[in-house]
């Protein structure tokens, strides 16, 4: 039994699990080809990255983004995030061929876009300005920290 078959929600089309408290959402053709430790990782990292952001800026954050997997190479992107829902799209296949970089570059950048809403109250998509690459850079991000 797959990780998926055990906890899939009755959904056709969409396989859905909370996993330390952050939901994580798949179209069932890419759920099973995403491993069990991969999205564990993520939602680890997710939490993490909230942590640090709450003791660096001193007040509460709440945010807990709902991370979405999805095929998105075809434009480039290997994630983008929605201030508006509070949600974090991140490409499917990155998260099967490459997640290590998955994890620790494109998280980092993907959450330091709703940190920079949480605490700037810019909900549209806040460009990549210094305040935004500060928190990039404190979250471990490396080379999708540059504008």
């Amino acid at each position: 039994m797959t990780f998926w078959e055990r906890y899939e929600a009755p959904l056709m089309f969409l396989a859905v699990i909370i996993i330390g408290g952050t939901f994580i959402l798949a179209p069932h053709r890419e759920a099973d080809k995403i491993s069990a430790n991969t999205l564990e990782r993520v939602s680890e990292r997710t939490q993490y990255l909230m942590l640090r952001a709450n003791s660096k800026y001193g007040h509460p954050i709440h945010l807990s983004p709902v991370i979405i997997y999805e095929p998105l190479r075809d434009g480039g992107e290997a994630g983008y995030t929605d201030c508006m829902n509070v949600s974090i799209h991140l490409d499917s296949e990155l998260a099967i061929v490459n997640p290590d970089t998955l994890v620790n570059e494109v998280l980092a950048h993907e959450m330091s876009h709703l940190v920079h809403c949480g605490i700037h109250g810019d909900l549209g998509n806040p460009p990549h300005n210094s305040e935004w690459q500060d928190i990039c850079r404190f979250f471990g991000g490396t080379t999708l920290c540059e504008p």
